[in-house]
Order: structure tokens, then sequence, then C-alpha cells
């Protein structure tokens, strides 16, 4: 594992995520029970999401603990992941709280 794989894995649980919960809004008026499947199955990828988040939230303070100077280029990696999935999920929360509405 490495900060690569990290951002991988979390890009693909946030790909379906979003990908469930535009089919959920778009399905709602002609199959409601379909578009709750759907949400619930967004929801789930949005908890995956954040379980790997934690982990490599862990990973990378292992890692850095491990220098008396971190390098630039793993900081970089972190900002970059740490920017990209929230930016991603709380996109994907607006899209749940307009499927509610």
């Amino acid at each position: 594992m490495n900060a690569e794989w990290f951002k991988e894995h979390i890009c693909e649980e946030l790909d379906g995520a979003e990908e469930y919960i535009k089919h959920a809004i778009e399905i709602k008026p002609m199959q409601s029970d379909w578009s709750k499947e759907l949400v619930s199955m967004s929801a789930n990828e949005l908890e995956h999401a954040g379980k790997l988040w934690k982990m490599f939230d862990q990973y990378y303070k292992l890692v850095a603990g491990v220098y008396k100077n971190v390098p630039e280029y793993i900081e970089d990696d972190y900002r970059c992941i740490a920017d990209k999935y929230d930016k991603r999920v709380n996109e994907i929360k607006r899209m749940h709280e307009m499927y509610s509405k």
C-alpha cells in the first residue's frame, strides 16, 4: 500500500457513490423503491471511502513519523488526496440532500 493505492481506491468508492446518487435522483419519479436502494448503495460507498480515508490518514502519520523533515512529495500527496476527498464528499452529500427534498 502507498498513497497512490489509497488515492485510487478512495476515488473508486467516491465515483460509485456519485453514480448511485445521480441514478437515484433520475429514477425517483418512476421507481421509488429502486431509487431508495440506490441512495442506500451510495451511502455505503461513501462509508467505504471514509474508512479508506481514515486508513490513509493513519498511514500518512506513520510514514511522516519516521522523518525529521517530511519530504515535500509526501506532503503534496497527502494534501492532494485530502482536498479531493473533502471536495467530492461534500458534493455527494449535497446530492443526497437534493434527493431528500
